[in-house]
């Protein structure tokens, strides 16, 4: 992906690297936000909550939208030195917007227990 290329020439990988202690590759999901900022930036602009595969279907069987952090730690979004979404790591990415759609789940057990499938 010329993203990650573009990333890569840059030294972003380096910047990164001691915080989220990630590589960057085409599928993590700040390349896929920085390709849908680049190439459908309307769809990008209607991002409410960024999530994994896991989490989108915890949220369709129970409601509660955010992020499990032993999985979102690996997105390139989470500084593993601070324990929390880094605002600086999306600026050097250059998707800076979608801050706000970053969200933690505080309790997961009691949310991911809520399912109306029991």
């Amino acid at each position: 992906m010329e993203i990650v290329r573009r990333w890569q020439e840059d030294g972003i990988p380096e910047k990164l690297y001691p915080l989220t202690r990630q590589t960057l590759w085409t599928g993590h999901p700040v390349s896929l936000l920085r390709w849908l900022k680049e190439h459908e930036p309307e769809r990008y602009a209607q991002i409410g909550c960024v999530m994994m595969t896991h989490d989108y279907l915890r949220w369709c069987l129970t409601g509660v939208k955010g992020c499990e952090e032993s999985n979102i730690s690996e997105s390139n979004l989470y500084n593993m030195s601070l324990g929390e979404y880094d605002p600086c790591l999306t600026d050097w990415l250059g998707i800076a917007e979608i801050n706000h759609a970053l969200r933690l789940l505080s309790d997961l057990p009691k949310s991911a227990g809520r399912s109306p499938l029991r």
